[in-house]
């Protein structure tokens, strides 16, 4: 997936805005695979404001707790992702989506399993390497 500088999104939502042509033909003259993209990007520029639209510098953690009231709600209000996601004042619906998806395939546990290789334990890591040293001799 491409990701698109500020500056980018901008002229985007200020062509759709300004009147310059419905979500497909911006998304076209623009080079994008599909309106989504465009539509996102307004949404996120009316409702949370210009300054959500730049790339973060550093990944937002979200705690159990968050996850857990973002995903009661959208199944209490019967809201969709969107709705969802500019009540809670977030950009990202595919997380939202991904939240609920391992929510309601695994429980509240697969909310809190971390992405990525788990840190080995010291002691673990030094036991490998002397074993390897062992069979080197």
């Amino acid at each position: 997936m491409a990701k698109h500088d500020f500056n980018f999104k901008m002229k985007v939502v200020k062509s759709y805005l300004d009147g310059e042509g419905g979500l497909g033909s911006i998304a076209k003259q623009y080079g994008l695979g599909s309106e989504t993209q465009v539509k996102t990007w307004v949404n996120v520029y009316n409702t949370l404001g210009e300054e959500e639209l730049k790339r973060k510098k550093q990944r937002t953690c979200y705690t159990i707790q968050f996850k857990l009231d973002v995903i009661n709600y959208m199944l209490i209000t019967k809201s969709s992702v969107q709705e969802v996601a500019n009540h809670f004042g977030m950009n990202n619906i595919s997380l939202i989506v991904t939240w609920k998806q391992k929510f309601l395939n695994d429980g509240v546990d697969a909310l809190l399993k971390k992405k990525g290789i788990p840190i080995m334990n010291k002691n673990i890591k030094q036991e490998k390497i002397n074993k390897r040293r062992r069979v080197r001799a």
